[in-house]
């Protein structure tokens, strides 16, 4: 089988050779770059089987860059990574290439409310295995807390969780990874400071 082909772009480059590093060492050949404004004129789409995008690109250079990429070789998977942890930006990969054919969704809601912690909700289209994990990523310090909130199989319909209040991290972000069946759902969860 063919070693897939990865690009990623994005602006911090310590997380970027880590993650190009760790990359690697899965198996997957993959290229990375911090220079967003050059990948159109530096880089052949038809090279590569997925393309994924760091938090820091922009939403209007993401844009242009997906429609390069699509318009050059529509077969691409094109990935948006909000936190560069290694572990999620794995699943992202993972889900990404098993189930390129499989556009199923099993996620139909999704909200979350804040008060003495964090109540989340959300609700199945069907019953599924779920896997539920809380990812923070400190920007200050590179720091990165993965808590696993819930493996097993639900059944279709409303479901809460509550995630922890304590370490929340205030100089990064925070998001929610729900696997549901074949879909991988990332949700950003914005702390809302109290005066």
């Amino acid at each position: 089988m063919k070693t897939k082909k990865l690009l990623l772009v994005g602006r911090r480059k310590e997380a970027l050779d880590r993650l190009v590093m760790g990359l690697t060492w899965e198996g997957y050949t993959v290229e990375g770059t911090v220079n967003v404004e050059e990948v159109l004129t530096n880089y052949v789409p038809s090279q590569y089987d997925l393309v994924a995008f760091g938090a820091g690109v922009g939403q209007k250079n993401k844009q242009l860059l997906k429609n390069f990429f699509n318009l050059n070789n529509p077969n691409i998977l094109l990935l948006d990574c909000p936190l560069p942890v290694f572990s999620l930006i794995m699943d992202q990969i993972k889900y990404a290439f098993d189930n390129q054919w499989t556009k199923e969704e099993f996620i139909e809601e999704f909200s979350y409310e804040i008060n003495t912690g964090v109540q989340v909700t959300f609700c199945l289209k069907k019953e599924c295995n779920i896997t539920i994990r809380f990812y923070q990523f400190n920007h200050l310090n590179g720091d990165e807390h993965i808590t696993n909130i819930l493996t097993g199989f639900l059944k279709e319909g409303e479901h809460h969780y509550s995630l922890p209040s304590e370490g929340w991290v205030e100089n990064g972000r925070n998001v929610l990874g729900v696997q549901a069946g074949s879909q991988l759902a990332l949700f950003p969860i914005e702390k809302v400071i109290e005066n």
